[in-house]
C-alpha cells in the first residue's frame, strides 16, 4: 500500500535532507565566490595624509600625527583658576563617573588621576559680590 500523500518514507526524507545540503554548500560557495570576486575588484584608496597646518607661532600643527596637539590649540591662560564650587562639582562628576563605569579598571584608574588632581587643585577667591 502506498503512503498517504505528504507522509514521506524514511529513505524520501534521508534523500531530501541530503539535496538540501547539497544545495546550501552551492550557495555557500557562490556567496563565497561573489564575495571574493569583491574583493579583488575593490579599488585599493591609500588613505589621505592631513594637510601641514601651522599654528599661530609658525609651529607644526601635525608633526607626523593624524591629529593636533589639543594644548597647542588651545587659547587663554595655561593656569585655569577654579572656585571652591567647581572643584566641589568637578570632583562629584568625576566621582560619579568612576562608580558609573566601576566594571572598566582603565577607566576608573584614569578619573582616580583626575580625582586626585582636582583634590589637589586649591581653590580661589569666589570674586562675584553676594
Amino acid at each position: 500500500q502506498a503512503p498517504p500523500v505528504g507522509d514521506l518514507s524514511n529513505a524520501a526524507i534521508r534523500r531530501r535532507d541530503r539535496k538540501l545540503r547539497r544545495d546550501q554548500n552551492k550557495m555557500k560557495k557562490e556567496r563565497g565566490r561573489r564575495l571574493a570576486e569583491r574583493r579583488r575588484t575593490l579599488e585599493v584608496v591609500e588613505p589621505e595624509q592631513p594637510a601641514e597646518q601651522t599654528g599661530v607661532n609658525g609651529e607644526k600643527l601635525f608633526k607626523g600625527k593624524t591629529h593636533a596637539d589639543p594644548s597647542s590649540l588651545r587659547v587663554g591662560p595655561k593656569v585655569r583658576p577654579y572656585t571652591e564650587q567647581n572643584l566641589g562639582e568637578v570632583l562629584a562628576m568625576f566621582q560619579r563617573l568612576a562608580k558609573k563605569y566601576n566594571y572598566d579598571e582603565d577607566f576608573v584608574r584614569i578619573m582616580a588621576s583626575y580625582i586626585e588632581t582636582a583634590a589637589n587643585t586649591a581653590p580661589v577667591e569666589d570674586d562675584v559680590p553676594s
